[in-house]
């Protein structure tokens, strides 16, 4: 019997991980926090406007989806009431891409800085990772500066940005502010051609299967020829069920995936169980059906139903090799939705209108959008203007956290079984942890 201890960090705060072993296998994992936060209570009794302020300081990396998602839980209060207000195009737009900033950031930085940062671990010739130091480490966090630079243009400052409120956005932007950042969105896409995938985007967008799983160009590549050489092709692997609560237009709606069969997602089938973290340090757990699904880029692969990862799928199965493919495929995907986007937006529309609601609104409203790391709700309810309850769900909650005593969440499913501490290192950092989510 051995037990091993370990703080992960480089990541919003930092996770335990308590891994123990049997006949050198991982018999037992237990993954606790370390903060609590409890900004459900700090919500509440203030004005309702105020958690278009405080929400979005609840994480220093997904803030703007904090943001929208609290916008959209107002504006659904007001739709429950029928409260008459309206969002421009423009400001859909707007909010579209400053969200897709967000998430194509943090993949970046969470394939450079948080991943790849810990391949020099597993080989020597992986040293270009090496957290400050290495060339391909530094390379990687400056090309996530492109997207923070689109997110500015718009929203002003990044992180912690509150530039969205319920009918619209403060942004008045210009010609030449869609100007720069279609610049920028042109440079983020050479370098992701140039460096990430080291092929032509039309290209690696065409690769079959077996292309993909033998490709060796660019930083991707390195991955992949060091997953196989390793074996980590099957390791890691989960429950194989998916949920996407939120949707992004032109790539995946609100739904979720289990023994091959997709269908619709409904708010009504979440349930929540809170914990005593203080004590335990446990993560609170969030379910679908009474059970446990993953959400995040792989689950939003398998839920736009792509072929090649619904083939990597019934091939590897839910493995850590899959999930880093599939958050490097929507770094692609998303850069190329914020393109299109900028095309679109009339300068010319307004960005805010401002709904005919009384102070002493009272309501109930729940927004849901997709945040790099999955799916994110929040539930708020209003009472003569100040905030009675708020409630969010975040993708860590789905997949790190603890709702059946007796039964093992998707990362602690996708530990047991490995044979190392790096190799559980590695599936839990491939749900992409966040720290700052772990409790409410």
């Amino acid at each position: 019997m051995k037990i091993t201890k370990t703080i992960l960090n480089r990541l919003e705060g930092e996770v335990e991980l308590k891994l123990e072993y049997s006949k050198d296998k991982i018999i037992n994992a237990r993954i606790l926090g370390t903060s609590y936060r409890d900004f459900s209570n700090i919500l509440k009794n203030k004005p309702y406007l105020d958690s278009v302020i405080l929400t979005p300081r609840v994480c220093g990396i997904c803030g703007h989806a904090h943001l929208i998602a609290s916008v959209k839980a107002i504006e659904n209060a007001y739709q429950n009431e029928n409260i008459s207000f309206s969002v421009s195009q423009k400001a859909k737009l707007t909010r579209h891409i400053t969200l897709l900033s967000e998430i194509v950031q943090n993949h970046i930085r969470w394939f450079y800085a948080y991943f790849m940062s810990e391949m020099p671990k597993l080989s020597s010739d992986m040293k270009d990772y090496l957290p400050f130091e290495g060339e391909k480490w530094k390379r990687g966090i400056a090309i996530s500066n492109y997207p923070i630079k689109i997110i500015a243009i718009f929203g002003g400052q990044w992180p912690h940005s509150s530039y969205a409120l319920p009918g619209g956005i403060t942004a008045d932007f210009s010609s030449y502010d869609i100007g720069v950042a279609k610049s920028f969105c042109t440079n983020l896409l050479k370098s992701i051609e140039t460096y990430l995938i080291g092929i032509p985007i039309d290209n690696y967008m065409s690769l079959s299967e077996n292309d993909l799983l033998n490709h060796a160009k660019g930083d991707v590549g390195d991955f992949i020829v060091l997953s196989k050489r390793l074996g980590l092709l099957h390791k890691g692997i989960s429950y194989g069920r998916f949920i996407t609560g939120g949707y992004i237009e032109g790539y995946v709606e609100s739904s979720v995936f289990e023994n091959g069969i997709k269908e619709p997602f409904y708010i009504k089938n979440v349930n929540t169980k809170e914990h005593e973290f203080k004590k335990f340090k446990e993560i609170t757990g969030a379910v679908y059906n009474e059970k446990y699904f993953e959400t995040g880029p792989l689950a939003r692969e398998i839920n736009s139903s792509n072929p090649l990862f619904i083939g990597l799928l019934k091939k590897l199965g839910d493995s850590l090799f899959v999930r880093v493919l599939a958050r490097v495929d929507e770094i692609i995907k998303l850069s190329f939705l914020i393109k299109d986007a900028l095309e679109k937006i009339n300068i010319n529309e307004p960005s805010y209108t401002k709904p005919s609601v009384k102070e002493t609104f009272t309501g109930e409203g729940i927004g849901i959008v997709e945040a790099a790391r999955g799916t994110l709700i929040h539930k708020i309810k209003i009472e003569e203007g100040f905030i009675r309850d708020y409630n969010i769900i975040t993708p860590t909650l789905w997949n790190l956290g603890s709702y059946y005593d007796e039964e093992l969440n998707p990362a602690q499913k996708a530990i047991i079984g490995l044979s190392s501490d790096i190799e559980a290192y590695l599936s839990l950092r491939s749900f992409d942890v966040c720290a700052s989510c772990v409790s409410y």
